[in-house]
């Protein structure tokens, strides 16, 4: 896991934590891992563009918004991704919630840098397999204006909570928390690099960076 990645979540602005806090760091990466149950699906279908839409063609799945628009132009296909740490990540945090509400704060930063490698690995494998395409980087469902009420249309296409047991709720929420629904463009043709940004972090709403104005640089 990308310790600078932990610590720029955890607000230390360049610098490094405290030897307390590396030692709970270290013991939240470990436990982490020992509870992870990780799981991922994803299916690829050819897409279309409309007016104000991207439509995933063979489902009933309409990707809506400027930003993922933009974010797809150039491609002639999708994968739909969903991946988890799997449940018993997220009872580990309940239970640093109950004990330590600091060391749940560091266990949380750490799941959630540790969902992005697993998503990164992901990514690895099916560049892999798909060595004659060309790839966006992950946009999550919710980023930018793509609806986050789509998740229960995406998760049904993918049968997410049947293969991996990721389910959202009323509220859009994934449970698992520690879980991705996302987007990848494909291209048979270089595309342009786009920069990522804040919109496409998983911190993004509890960021310290954001709250000061700033950003992380990742």
């Amino acid at each position: 896991m990308n310790d600078k990645l932990i610590y720029k979540y955890l607000g230390y602005k360049g610098n490094i934590p405290d030897e307390n806090v590396l030692n709970i760091i270290k013991l939240c990466k470990q436990e982490v891992l020992e509870n992870e149950n990780s799981g991922y699906v994803y299916k690829v279908f050819d897409i279309e563009f409309k007016e104000d839409s991207v439509e995933v063609l063979g489902t009933n799945l309409s990707l809506t918004g400027k930003s993922i628009t933009n974010h797809l132009k150039g491609c002639n296909a999708v994968i739909l991704l969903c991946a988890t740490l799997g449940m018993q990540v997220d009872k580990y945090i309940k239970l640093c919630e109950l004990k330590d509400m600091s060391k749940a704060l560091i266990a949380d930063s750490v799941a959630s840098v540790r969902i992005d490698d697993f998503c990164d690995d992901i990514e690895t494998e099916l560049k892999e397999k798909y060595k004659d395409m060309y790839f966006t980087y992950r946009f999550g469902l919710g980023y930018g204006d793509l609806p986050l009420k789509l998740e229960p249309i995406f998760l049904n296409i993918l049968d997410a909570g049947k293969v991996i047991g990721v389910t959202t709720n009323e509220s859009f929420l994934l449970t698992p928390r520690k879980s991705v629904a996302c987007v990848i463009g494909l291209s048979k043709n270089p595309l342009d690099k786009k920069s990522r940004g804040c919109v496409t972090c998983n911190m993004k709403d509890v960021c310290q960076y954001r709250a000061d104005g700033g950003h992380c640089g990742f």
